[in-house]
């Protein structure tokens, strides 16, 4: 099937830009009119919260979040590349056991300058939290990823952590 969706999209881009993932890709065809000119460009940028994020946020990953790890926001999408942005509160504990998963130390991240990812105030402070820590990390299938850690000003002894990761 993922097949035929990646024909109809090249078909109806014109281009043969990189593929969308196909979960991603079957969205955005299920958006398009039937009609679609030549010239559309297919990019779906799907946001999620609660449970539909946690699952979001497995499936790219591979993984579930740990005890002590919850998935507040994920936004998945790419127009020319995919991506993922997870909006994460954890516990240490769950932090700990979070950097296990990814094979990291996060409890000994370098500080950090820049949020590195999708800025809203729903989601992430717009400017860097105080504490903010963070680096660049290796995750199976996505080439490029990040995680940035701060404490969270709202809630006393949780973290706010920020993981994406991008094709390109």
């Amino acid at each position: 099937m993922a097949a035929g969706l990646a024909s109809r999209q090249i078909a109806l881009t014109g281009a043969a830009m990189p593929l969308l993932r196909p979960a991603a890709l079957a969205v955005c065809l299920a958006l398009l009119p039937a009609a679609a000119p030549a010239f559309c460009f297919l990019g779906c940028d799907e946001e999620s919260e609660g449970a539909e994020a946690a699952a979001a946020f497995a499936a790219a990953l591979g993984f579930a979040a740990p005890e002590g790890v919850e998935v507040q926001h994920h936004l998945d999408g790419g127009f020319q590349d995919a991506f993922f942005q997870s909006r994460l509160a954890a516990t240490p504990e769950g932090l700990a056991t979070l950097g296990d998963l990814l094979g990291a130390d996060l409890a000994a991240l370098p500080p950090a300058e820049d949020t590195r990812g999708y800025t809203d105030a729903d989601w992430w402070p717009e400017a860097p939290p105080v504490g903010l820590t963070g680096a660049d990390i290796s995750l199976p299938g996505w080439p490029y990823a990040a995680i940035r850690v701060a404490p969270d000003p709202d809630a006393p002894g949780a973290l706010m952590v920020l993981l994406s990761g991008n094709e390109t």
